[in-house]
């Protein structure tokens, strides 16, 4: 079934168009924090829709199920959106992959191959001379680099080239628009995480162009000094600064020789091969060479058995990993806060916050406020975990022996501001639990929250005490700041609604920490 933006309907896996669609709609719903661009109801209504594959005939169960659930709620979500603002459908269609050039430039290969006559110069069939020897050369230098890059290197890096031109196409979407605009800002976004997820694709793609390119290359050379031959005669010769019969002997033998043994052609030997020299200072068809026709049946042999046939295999491999990775494609981030919150929904499933308090051991009615903000921030259900309080200088212990859970969709750490922060202590376990579950669980959400109610509880609320409140807050931050991980600080005396939109700016990753070198 053909949708809005010419995709297709790829079934229950998550196929290109799938991804495509979530992730367009991944960069509208997070910079799109007022719901301008998608509404609530647009939410609920994508949410239903996606519930409903899940809930349909043949519905498919475990992670194909949330594939299938977050595919149709983007399919939902996107139609609204691209049916309200243009720029987001010439954004779907721009990151599609034109198909046109999947045969236009295998025929423009083959066309300039026809066109090439310059394997002979005028009626001269040069052994020595491009494009024989260029192209045999050219091939196998590509070989050998095939085989190189076989050795296993990092993942790391951006996108080649052929996806930072999809990106730009995608951001013509934006022309007109404000950049300070949520709908810039989601289009430039989703260009990048597009451009990021699909390089891979992109470059299968690219794979499969150019080895079917470079066979009609081939074939299209061949084809043309066969349609040429058909009028004039050619005559096949040498000529040389430096090599002499004998050395071309073996150079021709070695080229031309697999051909002639398939072909029973017989190369002639260091006489036969001198005769044809080139001689005289024109060099003109009465001055060396043969007749050039079983020198083009060994052409011919050589080029289809070097280039033509490895060349398609090729293109039949980086078909294959291309329809494979099309129709199966992996969604990067899957396993993040945006994918896991819409899946928690989904299944009916509370999120699950765990708070591991340093050098403080919070009362009842701190834990009782905290878990209010945490379920305001996150929703009713949400599931908040104490661990015991870990002891002032025992965080490289804790960091050493603690053992996190995959399902933990955020780790608080939680002071006291009446503690002195120092960068040794609670800098450590900071930037020690930050780089820990960026290891083993990079999708948990890593935070701290500077509890201030301590404080004023013991110093009351007055000026003065104000004043050391807010020496110790940036304290505090730079301390955070320099572990390079987002706080918050909050009298956790009682809970209120600008508390907890601070909370959600925290579990949601809209607060970045101050960094400070």
């Amino acid at each position: 079934m053909n949708r809005p933006d010419g995709s297709k309907d790829g079934g229950a896996a998550m196929t290109e168009d799938d991804a495509r669609r979530v992730l367009l709609v991944r960069a509208i719903e997070e910079e799109d924090a007022a719901g301008d661009l998608l509404t609530k109801q647009d939410r609920v209504a994508a949410h239903e829709a996606g519930r409903a594959a899940l809930s349909g005939a043949g519905a498919k169960t475990g992670r194909k199920g949330d594939d299938l659930f977050l595919a149709r709620r983007a399919e939902f979500a996107a139609g609204r959106l691209a049916s309200r603002v243009p720029a987001i459908a010439t954004a779907l269609r721009a990151t599609r992959w034109p198909r046109w050039i999947g045969w236009a430039v295998p025929l423009g290969a083959f066309l300039i191959g026809l066109t090439l006559n310059e394997l002979a110069s005028g009626r001269r069939l040069d052994l020595l001379a491009f494009p024989l020897i260029g192209m045999l050369a050219w091939n196998a230098l590509v070989y050998f680099w095939m085989l190189v890059t076989l050795v296993p290197r990092s993942s790391k890096g951006g996108p080649g080239g052929l996806s930072r031109v999809l990106e730009r196409l995608a951001r013509l979407g934006q022309r007109g628009f404000d950049r300070a605009t949520p709908v810039s800002r989601a289009l430039g976004r989703f260009a990048t995480d597009w451009s990021a997820a699909s390089a891979s694709l992109a470059a299968a793609r690219s794979a499969r162009i150019l080895h079917l390119s470079a066979a009609t290359f081939a074939l299209g050379v061949v084809a043309g000094i066969y349609f040429r031959a058909l009028g004039i005669e050619y005559r096949a010769g040498w000529e040389s600064t430096f090599l002499g019969p004998e050395s071309v002997h073996a150079a021709i033998s070695l080229v031309l020789g697999p051909a002639a043994a398939v072909t029973g052609l017989v190369i002639p030997d260091v006489a036969g091969i001198a005769a044809m020299r080139w001689t005289g200072a024109d060099s003109g068809l009465d001055s060396g060479g043969v007749n050039a026709g079983p020198w083009i049946i060994l052409t011919t042999a050589t080029v289809i058995g070097f280039v033509v046939i490895p060349r398609l295999v090729l293109a039949l491999l980086a078909a294959v990993k291309t329809w494979r990775r099309r129709d199966s494609f992996t969604l990067p981030e899957r396993d993040g806060f945006y994918f896991r919150r819409l899946l928690r929904g989904a299944h009916g499933r509370a999120g699950q916050v765990r708070v591991t308090p340093y050098a403080y051991h919070p009362d009842a009615g701190v834990r009782e406020v905290l878990s209010a903000l945490t379920q305001d921030a996150l929703g009713d259900g949400t599931a908040l975990q104490f661990d015991p309080p870990v002891d002032y200088g025992a965080e490289d212990d804790w960091l050493a022996a603690a053992e996190f859970d995959a399902d933990d969709d955020h780790h608080l750490l939680l002071f006291t501001i009446s503690s002195t922060p120092e960068h040794e202590n609670h800098g450590a376990i900071a930037s020690g639990l930050r780089d820990a579950l960026a290891v083993k669980h990079p999708g948990t959400l890593v935070g701290a929250i500077i509890d201030e109610s301590p404080f004023r509880e013991r110093f009351g609320d007055n000026s003065a005490s104000s004043a050391r409140l807010a020496t110790r807050g940036e304290a505090w931050d730079a301390v955070m700041g320099r572990a390079e991980l987002a706080s918050l600080r909050l009298d956790l005396a009682a809970s209120d609604p600008e508390k907890a939109q601070l909370m959600e700016d925290l579990v949601t990753g809209k607060r970045h920490p101050r960094v400070i070198p």
